[in-house]
């Protein structure tokens, strides 16, 4: 049985779910729709990635590297459709030029320079979005910044393998999916819960 099983397991539920989350964004929000897509297709190679013993290193060198581009584009890019749909389009381009930015001078930048960057560029979309779904009260939107903020944590701190008998990636992969599904009803005006009437 392969190692990696498990991890296998938790980027196919990833696939499957965020293609779901695309196609249902699609129409309305096609933005988001890209940056699902991305997410799902590094997932994909996640999948064949770890259900092999010895995967080639052409093989993991791609996951990774799309792996990075979810981190640094895709973020950004969500975050610009979250600004896009509250009429903040100034914003929303700023993120995208930040998601753009990092990869087209990645190659000339040193391994630590390029560390710090990434931290950055992938952890400022997320605090973006949870401060701008608080401000306009977007319940669910705020749901997918916390669970994207404490799935990131989970698999930063290795000081743990496990956390409650699973490995620290599958709780990331799992917090991950869940993040997207409350980012795809965050995206949904028309399925946001209402709390009060306004007379």
């Amino acid at each position: 049985m392969p190692a990696h099983l498990s991890t296998a397991a938790s980027d196919g539920v990833i696939v499957v779910v965020t293609l779901q989350v695309a196609a249902s964004l699609l129409s309305h929000c096609p933005l988001a729709a890209m940056s699902f897509l991305l997410m799902s297709t590094a997932a994909s190679l996640g999948v064949v990635r770890y259900a092999q013993n010895h995967p080639s290193k052409t093989l993991v060198g791609y996951h990774q590297y799309l792996s990075w581009l979810v981190g640094v584009v895709s973020t950004n890019t969500l975050a610009a459709a979250f600004y896009r749909q509250e009429g903040v389009a100034w914003a929303g381009n700023l993120h995208l030029l930040c998601g753009l930015f990092l990869p087209l001078i990645d190659t000339r930048l040193t391994e630590s320079m390029k560390d710090i960057l990434t931290t950055i560029a992938s952890s400022l979309p997320i605090v973006s979005i949870l401060f701008l779904c608080v401000w306009e009260f977007n319940p669910y939107g705020i749901i997918g910044a916390v669970l994207y903020a404490c799935s990131s944590w989970i698999y930063l701190d290795k000081s743990k393998p496990y956390i409650w008998k699973m490995k620290r990636v599958d709780m990331f992969h799992y917090g991950v999916v869940l993040g997207n599904v409350a980012f795809m009803k965050g995206l949904s005006k028309t399925e946001m819960p209402i709390y009060y009437k306004r007379n």
